[in-house]
């Protein structure tokens, strides 16, 4: 009788192992596509507040602004003349707001622009 006792405890405590292990696996997937949806979501949302994606670029060259802002697309670049030195990173994901400068630009490649608001991205 004893025996017997001894295989059910054994499939017992197998078998919760084996669920709680998989159990796991599942909250980590459910927890990654909860965190996508959510940065989604949060995109969907800066965008329609009038915020545009960009990175924060740093150049040492002669003829370029030493911090810029490319937009997402990687075709237009902006020379923030306000950006704090909290977001002076290179390669910094940014999202922010500005106002066209009507004025002489300060290097070659990138449009001079007053930052509004400009927030950390966490994509």
């Amino acid at each position: 009788m004893m025996p017997f006792i001894y295989k059910i405890s054994f499939l017992i405590f197998a078998f919760s192992g084996f669920t709680s292990c998989c159990s796991t696996k599942k909250n980590n997937v459910v927890s990654e596509n909860t965190s996508k949806i959510e940065t989604q979501n949060m995109a969907k949302k800066m965008i329609q507040e009038g915020f545009s994606k960009g990175t924060v670029l740093y150049s040492d060259k002669e003829s370029d602004c030493e911090y810029v802002l490319v937009l997402e697309d990687g075709t237009t670049m902006f020379d923030p003349i306000n950006l704090d030195n909290a977001f002076k990173k290179d390669g910094m994901k940014v999202w922010f707001t500005f106002s066209p400068l009507r004025r002489m630009n300060r290097c070659d490649k990138a449009n001079p622009i007053n930052l509004i608001d400009i927030q950390k991205r966490d994509e």
